[in-house]
């Protein structure tokens, strides 16, 4: 049926190559290799960290702006390709595109910085469509910490307002992202959340000692809410020597995930066009030609199913 893939970047590239983002030939992602790797459904992430200058509350409004421009660029996408491409906001919209003959472009945020303690800034991208956010990136932000090689630091609680702001993210039918969230928040997400969350891009710690990667017992909490995990591709997170990221460690990955998890809380979030300078043995995403013919060589057809699409459209109910 197709591949969903939870995460990407490519839109941030378009602050650089604003006429074509999908145009673009270096692009891991674009509309060729989209169409080549058989792309079913596409999570394009407005990734908006936090990049300014100045005090924390100006730096919080330049991401406010980033935003913007961001989700402007993701709408001019949608109207330059809308002969191949098209919005959703549910599963039963990726179901109605595909009876179209159109791939799905689903909106999502990396980093709440943008928010800044606003509660009626998360009903604007949810109103705009936007399905999943992940509270933190590499910051400290309105919500709460960013995942660390410090333990301490690695086990801080969210703050007030992240606590109150995943209470109303259920409300708005916007689901938590808990990749590159730190443990401590992690765990308030777990306890809070009336739905399940996810975690759109990371692997399992036990594999590869990362700050970024889940503990098992994170996997299976993850697994507890309904939620899927998001196998990453990025290679310090799937490598052990952080090198080089082949089909064949894509699948050892999915084979721990699903030990640990399940068969029904495992997807893929390749985080394309977000690995500065990686080494990736299958290219873009028309790689995903090579995982999915090993992946149903070595599982039954039905789980293969489950990874590929059917386990993120189940969330995206």
């Amino acid at each position: 049926m197709g591949i969903v893939d939870l995460h990407c970047d490519t839109l941030l590239w378009s602050l650089r190559k604003p006429e074509d983002p999908l145009g673009d030939e270096e692009r891991q992602i674009n509309r060729e290799r989209l169409l080549q790797g058989d792309s079913l459904a596409q999570c394009f992430a407005l990734f908006v960290p936090n990049l300014g200058e100045g005090s924390f509350s100006e730096q919080e409004e330049a991401c406010y702006g980033l935003f913007h421009k961001l989700a402007d660029s993701f709408h001019t996408v949608l109207k330059q390709h809308e002969s191949w491409l098209a919005q959703a906001r549910c599963s039963a919209d990726i179901r109605a595109n595909q009876a179209a003959g159109k791939v799905s472009a689903l909106l999502t945020l990396e980093d709440g910085t943008f928010v800044a303690g606003h509660m009626e800034r998360l009903k604007e991208a949810a109103d705009m469509g936007a399905r999943a956010l992940a509270l933190t990136w590499n910051t400290e932000n309105c919500f709460g910490y960013s995942n660390s090689p410090d333990r301490a630091a690695h086990q801080l609680p969210l703050k007030a307002f992240g606590r109150e702001a995943v209470a109303f993210m259920n409300d708005l039918g916007v689901l938590v992202d808990v990749s590159h969230l730190n443990e401590g928040g992690f765990w308030d997400v777990a306890a809070i959340s009336r739905k399940p969350f996810l975690a759109t891009h990371s692997c399992a710690r036990s594999l590869v000692d990362h700050p970024r990667n889940l503990t098992d017992r994170q996997i299976r909490a993850v697994a507890d809410s309904g939620g899927v995990v998001g196998v990453n591709f990025y290679p310090p997170f799937i490598s052990p020597d952080g090198m080089v990221t082949t089909v064949e460690l894509v699948i050892h990955q999915i084979q721990y995930l699903l030990q640990v998890g399940g068969e029904d809380h495992v997807a893929f979030g390749s985080d394309f066009d977000g690995m500065s300078g990686a080494e990736i043995a299958f290219g873009g995403f028309e790689g995903f030609r090579a995982i999915t013919e090993a992946l149903y060589r070595a599982l039954p057809g039905r789980i293969a199913d489950k990874i590929c699409f059917q386990n993120a459209l189940r969330v995206f109910e």
